[in-house]
């Protein structure tokens, strides 16, 4: 049934595949590297001149105020919040 004609086709086919396999990838690359070469220009930001002032003093703590106080900062007592919890109750037995 099968002859010469047969072999050469069978011989053919998976070098077909991967030349094919080859030119896609080729493809592809000259797609994504033309791509790649047409950035959009970026404008770079440039913040007001005022607005990077604290960060180049570093931390600065808020000041506190400077009126009277009642009690002094030892002496503030926070009041604890009481949360109900229900009763742990007992589990019914499992079947």
């Amino acid at each position: 049934m099968g002859g010469f004609g047969t072999f050469m086709l069978m011989a053919w086919m998976p070098l077909m595949i991967v030349f094919w396999l080859i030119v896609i990838a080729v493809v592809i690359w000259l797609v994504v590297r033309a791509l790649n070469q047409q950035k959009t220009p970026t404008i770079q930001y440039t913040p007001p001149e005022g607005s990077s002032q604290p960060y180049e003093r570093g931390y600065q703590p808020r000041q506190k105020a400077t009126g009277p106080s009642p009690k002094s900062e030892e002496q503030v007592l926070y009041e604890q919040p009481q949360a109900q919890y229900p009763q742990s109750q007992e589990m019914p037995p499992q079947r």
